[in-house]
C-alpha cells in the first residue's frame, strides 16, 4: 500500500492499526517496523514456530530469542499472544525471558507444545514459570499440550477474571484439578476441552469429596471433545452450578462408542434441561435413550447429530404424535436440525418430521394443557447416501423450511449436490435418486 503513491504512503504511516499483527516469521527489520508504527494502538503477537520452520538448526533459537527481545519492550500493548511450539526449549524461551514482564493489556493468551506425540513432562520442572504464564490473561486462556501432573499444587494461579478456558491435547489430568481451576473462575462463560486424557475416573463424585457446588453463573458454552475417560462434569452428581448453560458440544472416541453413552446423555438431559443447543459426534445409544433425553429438552432449538449410527426409528421420535392427546411432541422448540454422516438415514423420515411440524405449528389445546410446537427454520444433511435421498422427499422438505442444505454421496465419489441454498434453490436435474453408492 505504501509504494502506491506518496498519498497512501502517508495514510499507511499514519494509521498505526495497520500495522498491528506481528508475526515471529517475518525478518527482524519488518517486525521492528510493525512495532514502532503500530504506536499507540493494542497488538497481537504470534510467536508460533513448528519444527522451528524456516529456520535451521539453531538459527531458530536464536531468531526466537531476537524477536522477544523485540517485543518484550513493547509488553504493555500486548492484547494477543501465541507461544506454539513443537519444541520445548523454543517454548520456555519466551516463558522464561518474559515471566516477570508485565502485560497490563494481555486479554488473551495460547501457549504450549502442539502436534507431539507425547506431551512434555517438562512443563513440571518449570512449575512456576508455567503457573505464572496462566495468570496473566484478562479474558481468555488456551493451553496446549503440557503434561499436567503435579503442575496443579496450591490454589490454581488462573486469573479470576478469566472468561474463556481452552485446554488442549493434554495429558495426565486430574478431575480433581480441573474442578478446583473451574472453582477460580467464576467469570467463565466458554469452556472448551478438546483432546484430554484424564488419569483418574472422570467421576466427580470419586474424586471430590465436598459438597460445596462450583458455583458458574455466567458458563453459557461449553465443548468436550475427544476427551478420556469421558468426565461427568454436566451431571447431576457434578459440584457444578451452571444454571445459565445454553450451548453444548461433545465428540467422543472411540472406546467411548463402543463402551456406550447412554448415562451421559440421560445425566445431561436431566442437569441442563435448560439447553438451547447441542452438537454431538459418535454417540451411539438406543432410542428409548434418545426419548428419555429428549423428553427433557423442551428449550432446545438447535440440535445436530454426527456420526451416531441412526436409523429411521431413531430419528422418528423428533415426528408429532399421530394421535393428538398422546405424549407431547419430543424437542417442540426445536427450528434447527443437522444430520451429518449418518449413512443408515433416509429422506422419507426427515421429509414425515419437516411436514408434521409444519402442520402442527402454533399452540393447540389439547384437554387442558396447550401445546406449543414450531416448524423446522433450517435443515441440513450432510454425508447422506444418495441412494436414500428422494428427490419427492427434497421438494417437501424445501416447500417447509427457510433454508435446505444438503451434501450426499453419488456414484461412489463424494459429489456435493448442493450446499447451502435456499428453500427456493433449483435442484439438480439430473439428479437420479435411485443411484446409491457403490
Amino acid at each position: 500500500m505504501a509504494q502506491i503513491s506518496t498519498y497512501f504512503r502517508d495514510v499507511a504511516f499514519s494509521t498505526p492499526q495497520l500495522w498491528t499483527d506481528i508475526n515471529v516469521l517475518a525478518p527482524s527489520i519488518v517486525t521492528s517496523a510493525y512495532l514502532k508504527r503500530s504506536q499507540p494502538v493494542p497488538i497481537t503477537v504470534d510467536g508460533t514456530m513448528i519444527d522451528g520452520y524456516p529456520f535451521a538448526g539453531s538459527e531458530s533459537a536464536v531468531h526466537l530469542e531476537r524477536f522477544i527481545n523485540m517485543v518484550a519492550p513493547y509488553s504493555v500493548r500486548i492484547r494477543e499472544l501465541t507461544l506454539v511450539f513443537t519444541i520445548w526449549d523454543h517454548l520456555i524461551l519466551p516463558l522464561r525471558h518474559m515471566q516477570h514482564v508485565a502485560f497490563p493489556s494481555l486479554e488473551f493468551l495460547d501457549f504450549g507444545l502442539t502436534n507431539i506425540p507425547q506431551p512434555s513432562n517438562h512443563a513440571a520442572q518449570s512449575q512456576d514459570i508455567v503457573q505464572a504464564w496462566c495468570a496473566k490473561p484478562k479474558s481468555r486462556l488456551d493451553i496446549i499440550g503440557i503434561h499436567f501432573l503435579g503442575l496443579w499444587k496450591g490454589t490454581p494461579p488462573i486469573s479470576s477474571v478469566l472468561v474463556t478456558l481452552k485446554v488442549k491435547e493434554c495429558r495426565n489430568l486430574l478431575l480433581s484439578d480441573l474442578l478446583d481451576i473451574l472453582s477460580s473462575l467464576p467469570r467463565l462463560e466458554h469452556l472448551t476441552l478438546d483432546d484430554c486424557y484424564f488419569i483418574d475416573s472422570g467421576r466427580c463424585n470419586e474424586v471430590r469429596s465436598t459438597g460445596t457446588p462450583i458455583r458458574l453463573p455466567k458458563l453459557d458454552v461449553v465443548e468436550m471433545h475427544w476427551v478420556w475417560p469421558f468426565i461427568d462434569i454436566l451431571s447431576p452428581a457434578s459440584p457444578l452450578f451452571a444454571p445459565n448453560l445454553t450451548s453444548v458440544s461433545a465428540s467422543f472416541t472411540s472406546t467411548a462408542r463402543t463402551s456406550g453413552m447412554s448415562p451421559w446423555l440421560v445425566e445431561l438431559s436431566q442437569a441442563h434441561p435448560q439447553l438451547s443447543s447441542l452438537d454431538i459426534t459418535g454417540c451411539v445409544v438406543k432410542t428409548d435413550v434418545w426419548i428419555a433425553a429428549f423428553r427433557n429438552w423442551n428449550s432446545l432449538t438447535s440440535l445436530r447429530l454426527i456420526w451416531c449410527d441412526l436409523d429411521d426409528s431413531d430419528v422418528r421420535i423428533l415426528s408429532p404424535p399421530e394421535i393428538e392427546d398422546s405424549q407431547p411432541t419430543l424437542l417442540p422448540k426445536l427450528r434447527k436440525l443437522t444430520l451429518d454422516n449418518e449413512l443408515s438415514l433416509s429422506s422419507r423420515v426427515v421429509s414425515d418430521i419437516v411436514r408434521g411440524r409444519y402442520a402442527l405449528a402454533g399452540t393447540k389445546q389439547i384437554g387442558s394443557a396447550a401445546r406449543h410446537v414450531v416448524a423446522l427454520q433450517e435443515v441440513t444433511l450432510r454425508g447422506w447416501d444418495a441412494g436414500r435421498v428422494s428427490q419427492e422427499d427434497v421438494a417437501d422438505i424445501v416447500e417447509c423450511v427457510e433454508r435446505f442444505n444438503i451434501g450426499a454421496f453419488q456414484s461412489g465419489v463424494s459429489d456435493i449436490l448442493d450446499e447451502g441454498s435456499d428453500s427456493d434453490a433449483e435442484w439438480p436435474s439430473d439428479w437420479d435418486s435411485d443411484e446409491s453408492v457403490n
